[in-house]
C-alpha cells in the first residue's frame, strides 16, 4: 500500500487549536512514510501568493491519553513531527522568524497531527 498522504480537507476548525481558524493543512502521521512536503509546499505557497508578509503557526496536535506514560509519549512524538515540518518549511526558503511552533492536545486527534496555520 502507498504511503499515507497529507490529508485533502482539513478538519472542522476548533478554537482550541489555531483560535479557530482553519487549518491550511492538516498532515496526519499515522504511518511510518507520510508524504506531506508537496501538499506543504503548495499550501504555503497559495498563502503566500495571497499574502506576501504571512507569517505561519505550526501546532502540533497530540491525542489525549488516560496513561500519563502514553500522554507524554503522544506529546513527544507531535512535537518532533512538527519539528520535521518546520525543518521542511525552512528548506523551502521560508524564513525561521516567519514561523511559530505549539503543542496541543486534542480528545478529537486519533493520531499525531501537525496543523499549518497562516496569519
Amino acid at each position: 500500500a502507498p504511503p499515507p498522504a497529507a490529508a485533502p480537507a482539513p478538519p472542522p476548525p476548533d478554537p482550541a487549536i489555531g483560535g479557530g481558524r482553519p487549518a491550511l493543512l492538516t498532515i496526519r502521521f499515522d504511518g511510518r512514510d507520510v508524504a506531506y512536503e508537496d501538499a506543504l509546499f503548495d499550501a504555503v505557497s497559495a498563502a503566500l501568493e495571497r499574502r506576501p508578509s504571512a507569517r505561519f503557526d505550526l501546532v502540533a496536535v497530540a491525542p489525549v491519553a488516560a496513561d500519563g506514560d502514553e500522554a507524554a509519549r503522544h506529546v513527544e512524538a507531535a512535537s518532533r513531527n512538527a519539528e520535521r515540518v518546520m525543518e521542511s518549511l525552512i528548506a523551502m526558503n521560508l524564513p525561521p522568524e516567519r514561523l511559530d511552533l505549539a503543542v496541543v492536545t486534542s480528545p478529537a486527534a486519533r493520531s499525531g497531527e501537525v496543523r499549518l496555520f497562516a496569519r
